[in-house]
């Protein structure tokens, strides 16, 4: 009987948050999807951009035709290469504990070679996923970071506080470009974020810079509290009326 209560507040469907789905601030910068996918969980986005010249058409969805919709993330408005202030930050937030939370991000290359006018050489553009990050209740969770060999560059680099992160950079300048999948899949969290940044290998002034962010899967499979006292409450009772039943 214990095992059959567990598994029922353990057990639950895996979840999508389309991205159609959720509604938009005028201006782009924050979403809301109440009741994602009817899972009874609310799902917040955030996105921060280092320039102040952000637009709303920095960020579209893109409606898909074999599963759900991207979350397409443009980063044109800006005029320098420094990953250290031309990013954007995304930041997802649940608003409870999930597990199985896992998302692709697609598109990431690179622009061909040359100047192209700027007054330096580098690519077109260098695309660079980085500060790949998770917590429940504030406590950091490792992220699982998968990819087709050869086709994405993992690679460490330094932070300005003197840390260090690893920044996923594509191979090729072919399109559509490589992927990458990030998973909690073994944990349990709550809020989990990532850095798009442009890579020290771009020009200045880079453009035509997008990736694409697939729909986020989780599971709602961490029972609430309460739901556990009442569970354990109930496996007490049941424990105690079979140890008065042996007895009698």
């Amino acid at each position: 009987m214990l095992s059959v209560l567990l598994l029922a507040g353990a057990q639950a469907t895996a979840f999508v948050m389309d991205w159609d789905r959720v509604v938009w601030s005028a201006d782009g910068r924050a979403g809301q999807y109440a009741n994602a996918d009817g899972s009874g969980v609310d799902v917040s986005v955030s996105i921060t951009l280092s320039d102040a010249r952000f637009q709303s058409s920095d960020v579209s969805v893109e409606r898909g035709t074999d599963g759900p919709d991207s979350l397409v993330l443009s980063m044109d408005a800006f005029n320098d290469s420094d990953r250290y202030s031309h990013y954007m930050d995304v930041r997802i937030r649940f608003s409870r504990a999930v597990s199985g939370v896992g998302f692709d991000i697609s598109g990431i290359n690179h622009g061909s070679p040359g100047n192209h006018g700027q007054g330096n050489s580098g690519y077109a553009f260098d695309d660079l996923i980085e500060r790949i990050e998770g917590s429940a209740s504030g406590v950091g969770v490792a992220p699982n970071v998968e990819f087709l060999p050869g086709s994405v560059t993992a690679s460490v680099l330094p932070t300005e506080d003197g840390g260090s992160t690893v920044g996923y950079s594509g191979v090729s300048s072919a399109e559509p470009g490589s992927l990458i999948h990030v998973s909690w899949e073994t944990g349990v969290v709550d809020d989990v974020s990532f850095r798009y940044a442009t890579g020290p290998r771009a020009r200045n002034n880079p453009s035509g810079q997008f990736i694409g962010l697939g729909g986020v899967e989780f599971n709602p499979a961490v029972p609430e509290p309460a739901t556990m006292i009442i569970e354990f409450s109930l496996l007490g009772m049941l424990g105690m009326r079979h140890f008065g039943t042996k007895r009698s």
